[in-house]
């Protein structure tokens, strides 16, 4: 077998018992190759044995449940150990008392226990053993504490102990089962891990009550979730078990929309079945409330009762994290502004001219040192030769200005130029300049200081001394943040654990298109800190939190702010003239810190690195922020769940109120347009849809290492066209052809070099280096002549070293290949991990080079342009046809530090109505087919800088507007606020004018006058414009899909359901306390992986007459889905996400 079946099998045998992968992958070792993967028990006596177990557990577990809240594992069992002589139970340390109760199958006292056989438990040496009474030929070794599982049971009359060390389960009458069911229930126990899922849980108990009725009655429904797995050849039950539980193997596995198996001409391989399987297993939802089946007669139990309300629970409103300002409490707090001295601004420039480094008009430096010495004052502008008229920094109380004064003259000391240019400069600046002014919050005010001064004043309300957030009393500081104001959890939580981490709450302030209103947006996450020493790296900056210790800056009693400042790695001489990089502070920022005499006052960073725990636990704590990569595991995962948003926010509303209140929520839009759209994933292309896109002619290029992930290739590639291609052992660099009748294909292998590449040890600059590479792999593939797709395979990162890696040799790469005519997509090969692999709950696919080939597959048709599926019709009394599809987008490269785009490039994407055919289109480029406009793309714009300005995106968007309705009776135009908006103006919020577009400042038409067009702009949450969001009904929450109307008419709100990416994330944990919250059983698990959906805002900015905003906002939403092959909601509808991923084909390095 090799290493990647092996380990494939190891995953998924853990799927089915929930076992450590070390304990997985010995016991697989041990089977060989002809015994199945999960082994059942063949004697008698011990499927006797194991199920009784799983029938007391079945009778006894539902009642050691409170209030039907399903546990982390609902029969109090984590793992099965199942191998061919025995089987071993693994029983959670919290969780041994309820597995006791319910063992001895402990109910409310008016309950009749029911009949069971009599089992024994023995501890031998610390090992505890249960046997049936009477026979200990057949064993099930239990692994769990013998103390607390005597504990729980010793007050049951039901249970006796003959000895200190041996417990006896009594039961009458004894249990009469046939041997086959008794073997079905031995099977299911040894693939316990499959229950946990809520869907395969109601299962098991309506089958298990099935079974004891002497299976009379209707069958119960095999919910999706366990089709594949309980009848997979290699892992599920005999056929014999399956029998026993009314499931026929041939009926499930090739039923309606299972998938069927019927017409294969040839018998699967050992691994074609079982990657068969498992894609069967991740293609059915993990929940489904229909599939429950037939409720056994007498009536479900009051825990199915609950399961299915909960799982046919709807959530018809949606909360946001917005609160309003309400007029009738006004806020009335004084705050102070200072603004920039104008008489300051000439010496200033002169010293730039003659230092040459840019920091006069860019004073970034210095408001870092504001940041870290006196962070009371709030920095608004990192400009200061601009908006003159604005304020530079904001404070609840005024701090001494010969403070600040301090500092920027030292600021100026610091500047590369001579004494006397510096000495001249500090001569024209006078601490009498810098003056604070009254300022209080008013509708008057611009925009650019309420968003400022609002935040504020939320943080200082939520973070008052007096002020006692949740769990168990969360306090909250105030931090440095651009943009509104942050407010962080202080000191971090986990610290005894050493998992530290802080909870944020963002505050800014925004508007809404068509209101003047003014909206307080929060937003809740996690600052995660190091818990000890970790992995620093030359150029990067980390940034790190502290409490002021010194109050004489600011001369403030006590500061509710905290200070902040980056580390990075500082080249230091040591002894003997050796140099070393070690921990310091930000270079130009401690340089003037040192000249204003205020360095010593930071915390030492050298031991802020070396022992983060200490200085965490310390009265004035410091902390460093944890990023990716610095340790070699994850204390604490990213994101704030949702069971701890909720309550969060619940506070805050209490805290705000009268002055603010929270917005309503927001009710469901219940329309749908194009219905079905997820079938366009699945769907196989058809030779005619090909022909149709790129002509009677493809060539697909395979630059793979080996033969395994060729294969891979090759298989990925058949699933998608349905045609069965040749093996990777029978490919070479000549073309292999298949005819598909409208179309030939064909296939090639180019096998790249494999050598261990270290670009340290090439005398070239890496530039050379990268181009002699790619020299080597494209020298022998010549000119492409007509439409060619190249997967190529770049090794794992570990194997480029130096100063460049695979990332630049994959741009360069890339741009070679398409200066050859070619389409690319690169996959990267997955790596073992050095690590026991434990899955949660949803696994992911068992074989996770699969899923990145197929990806990679699907995203090369994708670049074609091919759609498998036309998109369906709108549905009735809807649209009366499919409009055309018309996403505009703007391309961006910033330079290297951020501060502008050095090129600009505005495209079109234009989809006809039914999907099937894309065009693509820029300002020098006339509308081609996606396949050729994108080489087109990036061979004129590649290694060219070009910015397009406002004018000319205008010009352009016009002309292609008009173009396209000529062509087209309807069309919908789709934009992105945050892309779009900087070069066409119109799309700000002030500038929005409903069912009017503007191209140029005096030409604002009517949207009328433009036949068959609508717009809908969409804005997602980049920077913090679109707010947070979740699904209540009643006392429950939850993170519900659909249309959701907004504060305005035309303003509708889109989310989406969990993708497949993070099916693992759970709704019912907690990283800050555990506990019982809106009828849920919430466990605390900071590392619990998190995923919080996002608020896609959709304004349908302009219809035409007679039109109905609602549907085109639901064409819109549905849009999300019909990205082609994809399997989860994209966040931009699909033209605009297909015209964002064009910026990878210009978006080269400089």
């Amino acid at each position: 077998m090799s290493r990647d079946n092996r380990k494939n099998d190891v995953r998924r045998r853990i799927h089915y018992t929930g076992e450590a992968y070390q304990q997985a992958h010995g016991e697989i070792t041990d089977l060989g190759k002809e015994r199945p993967l999960i082994p059942d028990a063949q004697h008698p006596a011990q499927q006797r044995v194991e199920s009784a177990v799983l029938h007391r557990l079945l009778a006894g577990a539902r009642a050691q449940w409170s209030a039907d809240v399903r546990p982390m594992w609902p029969l109090f069992v984590e793992a099965a150990c199942p191998s061919t002589t025995g089987l071993r139970v693994v029983v959670p340390v919290r969780d041994v008392a309820a597995f006791g109760a319910a063992l001895a199958m402990r109910r409310t006292a008016d309950v009749i226990r029911p009949p069971a056989d009599k089992i024994m438990v023995r501890s031998t040496d610390g090992v505890t053993r249960l046997t049936a009474a009477g026979d200990a030929s057949a064993v099930v070794d239990l692994e769990c504490s013998w103390k607390k599982l005597c504990s729980a049971v010793e007050a049951d009359p039901h249970v006796s102990a003959p000895s200190p060390l041996s417990l006896r389960f009594d039961a009458h009458p004894a249990l009469q089962l046939p041997p086959d069911t008794r073997a079905a229930l031995s099977g299911l126990l040894r693939r316990i891990a499959l229950f946990v899922k809520p869907d395969a849980l109601d299962w098991l108990f309506i089958c298990y009550e099935w079974a004891l009725r002497g299976r009379k009655g209707a069958i119960p429904r095999l919910p999706d979730s366990l089709v594949a797995d309980l009848t997979d050849k290699n892992f599920g039950l005999h056929h014999t078990q399956l029998h026993a539980l009314g499931i026929d193997r041939l009926s499930w596995s090739r039923g309606g929309k299972r998938g069927s198996e019927d017409g294969e001409s040839r018998s699967l391989t050992y691994a074609e079945r079982r990657d068969l399987s498992t894609a069967r297993a991740l293609a059915t939802p993990a929940v489904r409330a229909s599939g429950l089946g037939t409720i056994p007669t007498g009536g479900p139990s009051a825990y199915q009762e609950g399961r299915l309300r909960e799982s046919a629970r709807r959530y018809n409103e949606l909360a946001v994290t917005v609160m309003r300002l309400d007029p009738e409490y006004p806020i009335k707090r004084e705050f102070f502004a200072m603004r920039f001295p104008e008489r300051w601004m000439e010496p200033l420039r002169s010293l730039e001219a003659a230092s040459r480094s840019g920091e006069f008009a860019y004073i970034a430096t210095l408001n870092d040192v504001i940041t870290a010495a006196v962070p009371d004052c709030v920095v608004t502008r990192p400009y200061a030769a601009y908006d003159i008229d604005q304020n530079w920094l904001l404070a609840h109380h005024p701090v001494n200005p010969d403070v600040i004064f301090h500092l920027i003259t030292a600021w100026v000391r610091a500047q590369k130029a001579t004494p006397e240019q510096i000495q001249w400069t500090l001569s024209q600046l006078s601490p009498a300049d810098l003056n604070w002014s009254s300022v209080s919050i008013s509708p008057n005010l611009p925009f650019s200081q309420l968003a400022r001064l609002i935040p504020m004043e939320v943080a200082a309300t939520l973070s008052r001394p007096d002020a006692q957030g949740p769990f168990n009393n969360l306090r909250f500081v105030r931090c440095p943040t651009n943009n509104g104001a942050e407010l962080m959890s202080w000191p971090p939580e986990g610290i005894e654990n050493r998992e530290p981490f802080s909870v944020t709450i963002g505050i800014s302030t925004h508007t809404v298109p068509f209101s003047s209103e003014l909206l307080v947006h929060l937003s809740f996450g996690v600052r995660r800190w190091m818990p000890s020493r970790g992995n620093l790296t030359i150029d990067r900056s980390y940034p790190a939190y502290f409490a002021p210790t010194h109050r004489s800056l600011s001369e403030l009693p006590s500061s509710p702010h905290l200070g902040t400042a980056k580390i990075e790695l500082v080249r230091v001489r040591q002894e003997g003239g050796r140099t070393a990089w070690m921990p310091g502070w930000q270079k130009a920022m401690a340089s003037v810190l040192d000249q204003a005499g205020y360095l010593s006052q930071l915390p030492d960073p050298r031991q802020l690195v070396a022992e983060p725990s200490e200085l965490l636990s310390r009265r004035d704590a410091a902390a460093m922020v944890y990023r990716r990569g610095m340790l070699p595991w994850v204390k604490v995962s990213e994101g704030l769940p949702i069971a701890d948003r909720a309550p969060l926010m619940s506070w805050v509303i209490g805290e705000l109120t009268p002055h603010l209140r929270p917005a309503e929520p927001l009710p469901r839009e219940k329309c749908t347009i194009y219905k079905g759209l997820a079938t366009a994933a699945k769907g196989v292309i058809a030779s005619d849809a090909l022909r149709a896109v790129i002509g009677p002619r493809l060539t697909v290029e395979l630059l793979t290492e080996s033969e395994l992930t060729t294969q891979y290739a090759l298989d990925c590639l058949g699933e998608r066209l349905g045609v069965e291609f040749p093996r990777a052992d029978e490919l070479g660099e000549a073309e292999t052809l298949l005819d598909l009748g409208s179309v030939s294909i064909g296939v090639r292998r180019m096998t790249t070099p494999s050598e261990y590449v270290d670009f340290r040890g090439d005398r070239r600059r890496p530039q050379a280096a990268v181009k002699a590479r790619v020299d080597l792999i494209t020298a022998p593939l010549g000119q492409a002549t007509h439409p060619t797709i190249t997967l190529v395979e770049i090794l794992d990162s570990d194997r480029y070293v130096g100063e460049t890696d695979n990332a630049d040799l994959k741009f360069a790469l890339q741009y070679r290949l398409m200066c050859t005519g070619r389409l690319s997509q690169f996959v990267t090969t997955v790596v073992e991990a050095q690590s026991p692999l434990r899955l949660g709950h949803d696994r992911e696919s068992p074989d996770p080079s699969h899923a990145r080939f197929s990806g990679a597959i699907d995203d090369l048709f994708r670049q074609l342009g091919v759609r498998p599926v036309a998109l369906p019709l709108p549905a009735a009394n809807t649209l009366p046809r499919r409009p055309t599809l018309l996403g505009i987008w703007m391309i961006r490269q910033n330079n290297r530090r951020g501060r502008s785009a050095r090129q600009q490039l505005p495209v079109a994407v234009l989809s006809d109505p039914t999907g099937q055919r894309v065009l693509v289109r820029t300002p020098e480029i006339a509308w081609q087919p996606l396949h050729v406009g994108l080489l087109e793309i990036g061979r004129e714009h590649g290694t060219t800088e070009r910015k397009y300005k406002p004018k000319d995106t205008t010009r352009f968007i016009r002309e292609v507007i008009y173009d396209v309705i000529a062509d087209y009776p309807d069309t919908l135009l789709l934009t992105h606020a945050q892309n779009l908006r900087r070069e066409w103006a119109f799309l700000t919020n002030s500038h929005l004018d409903m069912d009017m577009v503007e191209f140029d400042s005096d030409s604002r038409q009517p949207i009328a006058t433009l036949p068959g067009l609508r717009h809908v702009r969409v804005r997602t949450a980049e920077f913090g414009e679109t707010p947070e969001c979740y699904g209540i009904n009643g006392d429950g929450v939850g993170q519900p899909t659909g249309l959701w109307r907004y504060l305005e008419p035309r303003l509708f709100g889109s989310t989406a359901g969990k993708p497949a990416t993070h099916a693992n994330a759970s709704m019912n944990v907690s990283k800050i306390e555990p506990g019982m919250r809106t009828g849920k059983t919430i466990r605390l698990n900071p590392k619990a992986e998190v995923w919080n959906e996002q608020f896609v805002e959709l304004l349908v900015a302009g219809v035409q007459d007679g039109d109905r905003p609602e549907h085109w906002a639901a064409l819109a939403h549905n849009l999300r889905n019909a990205t082609p092959y994809s399997h989860w909601t994209t966040m931009l509808p699909w033209p605009l996400n297909l015209a964002k991923q064009i910026e990878k084909y210009i978006s080269f390095p400089a």
